[in-house]
């Protein structure tokens, strides 16, 4: 029996080690801002993106949507032609044989994402995703008419979601610096290869071009 916590029980999630041990990143800034991930106890599939985060970008915030089961599968379907391979617990896919090649995977990409349900999960992590801080059921209607942290530039129109997963930024703020003085060697290799990532992603110069449903979209279903 998986003895991992589940995200079905969220407030089990709280000071944990995370569920979420694959996450494809679709969106990074200095770690994952977006994407697709999967509970390996339940193996629910989310679509994921950021709506705060503290001043280290250390502690963040993410609503969770989730997705057919199926979906899991055929987002790999979908970046097999992406570079670097998968590696986990984090993958960027960022390189791609050609311009034809990324633009067919993102057309897959928003098909699938298109059928995410109402956000309802909102989940604290730590760093990459190795640990959950705090994760807490919303009203959908509540989260789903929050824009993405990165997709606004006047931040000051953001709520701070910390208290409301009882958390406070200062003191995140803080746990999160004395976390980066005590990293283990699993997490600092987990670092250094996820940093290699994003030297790729840079030099690809790669975006992923719009892979994810408006709201209204979402709410258009047949």
């Amino acid at each position: 029996m998986n003895s991992m916590v589940c995200c079905q029980n969220p407030e089990a999630l709280s000071n944990s080690a995370s569920p979420f041990t694959k996450i494809i990143a679709l969106d990074f800034y200095d770690g994952p801002t977006g994407g697709i991930l999967r509970c390996e106890t339940c193996h629910t599939v989310y679509q994921f993106d950021m709506l705060d985060w503290d001043d280290h970008h250390q502690v963040r915030v993410f609503r969770l949507r989730v997705l057919p089961e199926n979906s899991w599968e055929k987002s790999l379907q979908a970046l097999e032609e992406a570079e670097p391979r998968p590696q986990w617990p984090v993958w960027a896919p960022c390189k791609w044989p050609s311009v034809h090649a990324r633009e067919e995977a993102n057309t897959k990409l928003s098909k699938i994402l298109a059928q995410a349900k109402p956000a309802e999960l909102l989940v604290a992590w730590l760093g990459y995703g190795e640990r959950i801080l705090a994760a807490r059921k919303f009203p959908p209607k509540e989260l789903d008419m929050e824009p993405a942290w990165l997709t606004v530039d006047d931040k000051s129109k953001f709520r701070d979601w910390f208290p409301m997963l009882g958390l406070s930024k200062e003191k995140a703020n803080g746990s999160s610096v004395e976390n980066n003085g005590g990293k283990t060697d699993r997490q600092k290799e987990q670092q250094e290869a996820l940093r290699q990532f994003q030297n790729l992603a840079d030099a690809s110069r790669f975006k992923s071009e719009g892979p994810y449903p408006t709201r209204d979209e979402l709410h258009e279903r047949p």
